[in-house]
């Protein structure tokens, strides 16, 4: 008789099995044995992140900004020595079979393109004509597959170690109790991906205090996130004179300068925030306060 868990582990050391393949096998083993967490952790690798705060850390890679040379459209890199980390990290929350596409294309990348106020700066900064964008490459793509192959062959081996086996793809009654009673068969002891890496810096401009039009509550919030008071004046005085938006992207002329102004102190390291995380902290905290959800 076959044991699904022992296939598992077969495929994860199998090169020519997708890792689309090898995934969709852990989700059935998950799903008899009504691990939840696991189930999961299995979706979002299929389905995609959609909130940054769920993205593991494995899933935090390192790239290269480059830009389109106008003159014959060759991608050129652009070096921008007192840059922060920020600038060429990224979490990537792509479902797992579109970084397996990429891996396996011709030239095993993926761009990443930076939000509107972040070109600004690195613009004005690379003095480049044409927007640049982040180049994630082959190394960084296969770093995530392996991560996840790691993943699914260390809990199919721990599950064997309890006695776990899915004999023809069924599981008995105590091999299921065991599964949902042995604390070390959960997500969170392999790589931790659940707990803190799937909160932090990022995940907490999620479920941020800021109250629509109480300008104290996001002033303070601001405050907290390490933005200094003449900045926040700055904000306060900007905030008065802008008309008040009406959808997210029509933010007063004042008021987005702001924020541009703090993305170059993030990006130059004045203020001690990743570029990526900046934006999020003031565009999250000012859409709160003008009731743009």
């Amino acid at each position: 008789m076959k044991s699904i868990v022992i296939e598992l582990q077969e495929m994860s050391s199998d090169e020519n099995i997708p890792i689309t393949g090898l995934i969709r096998k852990a989700l059935i083993v998950a799903s008899k044995l009504n691990l939840s967490d696991f189930m999961e952790w299995i979706e979002k690798e299929i389905n995609g992140y959609e909130e940054v705060s769920e993205i593991p850390e494995y899933r935090n890679v390192t790239g290269e900004v480059k830009a389109i040379n106008p003159n014959n459209g060759i991608w050129i890199p652009l070096l921008w020595p007192n840059a922060t980390e920020g600038v060429y990290n990224r979490k990537i929350g792509q479902k797992i079979s579109e970084i397996e596409y990429n891996y396996k294309s011709a030239d095993g990348t993926i761009v990443v393109p930076f939000t509107q106020e972040q070109q600004q700066i690195l613009i004005k900064n690379f003095n480049t004509p044409s927007p640049p964008y982040l180049i994630i490459n082959k190394a960084a793509l296969a770093g995530i597959l392996e991560s996840v192959k790691d993943i699914i062959v260390k809990w199919s081996l721990k599950l064997e170690k309890e006695g776990i086996f899915g004999k023809d793809m069924i599981f008995s009654e105590e091999e299921q109790e065991k599964a949902i009673n042995n604390q070390q068969i959960r997500i969170a002891n392999f790589y931790g991906i659940l707990g803190s890496t799937f909160t932090g810096a990022v995940s907490q401009e999620i479920n941020i205090d800021v109250k629509n039009n109480d300008l104290e509550s996001l002033l303070k919030h601001l405050k907290l996130k390490g933005i200094n008071s003449e900045d926040l004046e700055g904000l306060k005085q900007s905030i008065k004179i802008d008309p008040k938006p009406k959808q997210k992207d029509k933010l007063g002329g004042n008021v987005s300068k702001w924020i541009g102004k703090m993305i170059e102190k993030a990006s130059s390291g004045a203020w001690n925030v990743g570029l990526s995380i900046a934006a999020n902290i003031l565009t999250n905290a000012i859409y709160s306060y003008y009731g743009l959800k």
